[in-house]
């Protein structure tokens, strides 16, 4: 079974219970990602449905995963830069 706690310290994280073992994942709503990320939403929704974007929807509200995100950033600016000689 998976159940999603908020955890009160931080608004950012959420426990994650499946079988009686909890995780620990840094999460943020779609609105509060905009504003810590400055990505436009009409941008991120782009990227939620056209790539590999780290997001899922939890009860109609969609999260960001912050560390496969940053992950993800890293692959996707390797991929884009351009290196001259």
């Amino acid at each position: 079974m998976l159940s999603i706690m908020q955890n009160k310290q931080h608004k950012y994280n959420h426990a994650i219970s499946i079988k009686g073992k909890e995780l620990l994942m840094v999460q943020m709503s779609l609105p509060n990602f905009i504003k810590e990320y400055g990505i436009p939403r009409s941008s991120l929704e782009r990227l939620i449905y056209s790539k590999e974007f780290p997001a899922y929807k939890i009860k109609g509200r969609w999260y960001i995963d912050i560390a496969k995100y940053e992950k993800w950033r890293e692959i996707e600016h390797r991929r884009n830069v351009k290196v001259a000689f």
